[in-house]
């Protein structure tokens, strides 16, 4: 189906996300290229097996790859595609109040940490099921986009418990994100065991950093400008060598390794390692 203008494009876009893509990793990117017969189009990537499609590599791109010493994934089947990225939907098809809340707190464009990942976004609900985001501007930095989409699959889709159960006992929003993503990466013997995190800090999470809304800069560039996100150091955005902290070490101290850790004393760890 031919596309006219951006808000067509952006039609179909939305469409994509919420009838069209799949479960699992899947996302759809809207582009512009000026000198095209037909310069808007809509690129589909559906069942992937990370984010890699969301940038250039050495070997598909040459010269044009920002980022030339971050090895291409052997599982990835499209090459970024030409023109300028104009917008990009998610799909996430995720039910539960706390994917909902989730949602609004890490993609808040005023309150998030992340905020300079991201411009414009909407979430986009099909009945109770969070079915997906878009975003219509991409003046953006793309490494922070990456991590916040990473950190919102792993926290909503692989720890709600964890998240409901934090909330519950008074944690704000980001507090029991981060509390959740620690708790079953990096503590053995606690009540959440069984449900999976991967960590998406480094040892040297700068409190001050996270509060302030003010990520590094990894990328030197826009997802509009087709800057390349850093694959590498995509969990060192938090990072800060002067007074990074390690997230898991200071909380387990206070909460002691050797025992089980009941959730009100978990809570008061986090609360105090983040004040």
């Amino acid at each position: 189906m031919s596309i006219k203008s951006f808000s067509d494009g952006v039609d179909q876009l939305n469409n994509a996300v919420l009838n069209r893509l799949s479960y699992g990793i899947a996302w759809a990117m809207l582009t512009f290229e000026k000198d095209s017969n037909e310069p808007w189009k809509l690129h589909l990537r559906d069942n992937q097996p990370c984010y890699g499609e969301m940038r250039k590599y050495k070997t598909s791109h040459g010269d044009l790859c920002t980022q030339p010493e971050d090895r291409r994934p052997t599982d990835l089947h499209h090459p970024f595609p030409l023109g300028t990225p104009m917008a990009v939907g998610v799909r996430w098809g995720v039910a539960g109040e706390h994917a909902k809340e989730m949602a609004k707190t890490i993609f808040n464009p005023i309150l998030s940490p992340w905020k300079v990942g991201f411009k414009k976004p909407e979430i986009l609900m099909k009945g109770d099921v969070l079915a997906g985001i878009s975003f219509y501007d991409t003046a953006f930095d793309p490494t922070v986009f990456v991590h916040a989409l990473k950190f919102f699959r792993q926290t909503a889709l692989y720890n709600p418990h964890c998240y409901s159960s934090f909330r519950s006992y008074g944690l704000e929003p980001l507090e029991a994100m981060l509390a959740g993503n620690v708790i079953t990466s990096y503590l053995p013997n606690n009540f959440f065991r069984p449900y999976y995190s991967a960590g998406m800090f480094t040892p040297r999470f700068s409190v001050r950093r996270w509060k302030d809304k003010n990520p590094l800069d990894l990328t030197g560039g826009t997802f509009r400008k087709r800057f390349d996100y850093n694959r590498k150091q995509l969990n060192f955005i938090f990072h800060d060598e002067a007074d990074g902290i390690d997230l898991h070490r200071s909380i387990v101290k206070l909460t002691g390794a050797d025992k089980i850790v009941p959730t009100n004393v978990f809570r008061d760890a986090v609360k105090e390692v983040l004040s």
